[in-house]
């Protein structure tokens, strides 16, 4: 195993940790929390300094080549690590009981699970919510991606771990130009976010929710900044954020062939064809069955459907409403699509 190289790696990846936390601290400084400030600073310098010592003592093998066991092991490090370090800031801030539940809401934001140990969101301060945002949307297509894209050094083994994150044959498709698919994958990513934002407050969403959401939609992480979820904002947001649901569902490799011009890949794909066509059914299917049994109107069953299909098939986790009112055949419906969590890669 080449553990210089792997050390060196994970420090240059806790430095870009270290870096992202600013972006809540400015939120925490925006809205004067002078103790989560410091929260924030601390956890800065003590990533900053871990990574930074990681770099300079491991530098001389920084352009060694990793094999593929090695991509393995940095790929179980980079999850484990970076949800220690992204636990500080909730640690430091006293609103958590003890570093397990701090690790668990770090884990559970950098790896998009969504699942959370807290019972009242909205008591968070701002700096928080952001930060818990914030680090679904930097897991969310993968940490793996975005140092493979910044870190050419990678080589063959940057290769292995982009197919430790992105399993199937569609991986094929990028083994010519590894990282500079990997850079426009991230590009697509950040566009798909500007102008999910652009949309949500346009359509009077806050500006700080909409960010906050941006990030746990595209993530398909389903972190919100309310406590009733998605419910509280009006239909046109929660049909925008179905439709982007979705999108972060799909395999963005597809996305990367389709807005290069090429439809043929796109409509080719019999997993993309399989979703779209599986997420119609089950639309239909749980539609008609609130419909008959609830006695909901059309428009009211299909708004309620959308949302909580795209919501489930994604993994995203996001509600706009108590589906454990639903009848039993819609809720083992929603149970199994639970299990479908979007496609690969």
């Amino acid at each position: 195993m080449n553990f210089r190289t792997i050390s060196y790696l994970l420090g240059r990846l806790f430095c870009i940790v270290a870096v992202s936390m600013a972006v809540p601290a400015y939120v925490s400084y925006r809205y004067n929390e002078i103790f989560q400030l410091h929260a924030f600073y601390k956890s800065i310098a003590v990533t900053l300094i871990i990574g930074g010592l990681m770099m300079y003592i491991n530098r001389k093998y920084k352009n060694d080549l990793i094999r593929t066991r090695d991509g393995f092991l940095l790929v179980t490090l980079t999850w484990f690590f970076m949800s220690i370090f992204g636990a500080l800031p909730f640690y430091w801030s006293g609103f958590f009981n003890g570093f397990v539940d701090c690790f668990f809401e770090s884990a559970s934001g950098f790896t998009t699970t969504g699942a959370s140990v807290l019972t009242d969101i909205e008591a968070l301060p701002y700096g928080l919510l952001f930060w818990r945002s914030l680090t679904q949307w930097i897991g969310g297509l993968g940490i793996v991606v975005l140092a493979v894209a910044i870190l050419p050094q990678l080589s063959v083994g940057g290769m292995q771990l982009m197919k430790n994150e992105m399993p199937g044959p569609t991986f094929e498709q990028l083994k010519p130009r590894i990282r500079q698919t990997a850079i426009s994958l991230w590009k697509i990513y950040v566009l798909f976010s500007v102008v999910l934002l652009v949309i949500l407050y346009s359509l009077g969403m806050p500006v700080f929710d909409s960010f906050c959401h941006v990030f746990s939609t595209l993530s398909t992480g389903g972190f919100s900044t309310q406590n009733n979820s998605i419910a509280g904002y009006s239909t046109e947001i929660q049909m925008v954020m179905s439709f982007f649901m979705f999108l972060g569902g799909c395999n963005f490799v597809l996305h990367y062939a389709w807005l290069h011009g090429d439809f043929k890949t796109l409509f080719k794909n019999e997993e993309f064809r399989f979703f779209v066509t599986f997420l119609t059914v089950v639309i239909l299917a749980i539609s008609v069955d609130l419909i008959f049994r609830i006695h909901v109107s059309v428009l009211e069953a299909f708004r309620l459907t959308i949302f909580q299909v795209a919501s489930m098939a994604s993994s995203t986790g996001f509600a706009t409403t108590d589906f454990n009112q639903w009848p039993a055949l819609s809720k083992g419906i929603i149970f199994l699509l639970m299990f479908v969590g979007g496609c690969a890669g």
